[in-house]
């Protein structure tokens, strides 16, 4: 394995540090692989929260849910009720399978790839998209608080 040192352009840890900081801060690095981000073709779509969420599937039965997570994800942590289950990766070839005629709430894990994903279909022309933010886990966490009155 190379060292930090090994690299002619780095003297120190420190400045190996630094060189790769200086690299990961470079404008939109954080943005294009782990932060929210309109994908080439896009479009910006809204965020709302679990709340949210929850009434608009009541006020709009027809509204599509859209589980963009890793299968695995799915045996680990379930998915809400009536969810059609596209992975992020698969998103480019499967969209298809969705009406953009009809509202849409896409939902993952924490509410990054979802919000990406959403921007992708608005891109596409799907006009209702909303990302859950927060994603599963602000949904379970939203459901267990009003369960009991407590956070869980």
């Amino acid at each position: 394995m190379r060292s930090y040192r090994s690299h002619r352009s780095c003297r120190s840890y420190s400045d190996a540090y630094d060189t790769a900081f200086a690299w990961r801060t470079s404008r939109g690095f954080f943005d294009r692989l782990w932060g929210r981000h309109v994908p080439p073709g896009g479009e910006p779509v809204e965020e709302i929260n679990s709340a949210e969420a929850e009434a608009r599937l009541a006020a709009q039965p027809t509204t599509q849910l859209l589980d963009v997570r890793e299968p695995e994800e799915l045996d680990e942590d379930g998915f809400i009720p009536g969810s059609v289950h596209i992975p992020m990766p698969e998103i480019e070839s499967r969209w298809s399978e969705l009406d953009p005629a009809r509202p849409i709430i896409v939902y993952c894990a924490a509410g990054m790839r979802s919000y990406n994903v959403g921007c992708y279909l608005a891109g596409r022309g799907f006009t209702a998209v909303a990302s859950l933010r927060g994603g599963l886990r602000a949904w379970h966490g939203e459901i267990a608080r009003r369960s009991d009155g407590r956070r869980t």
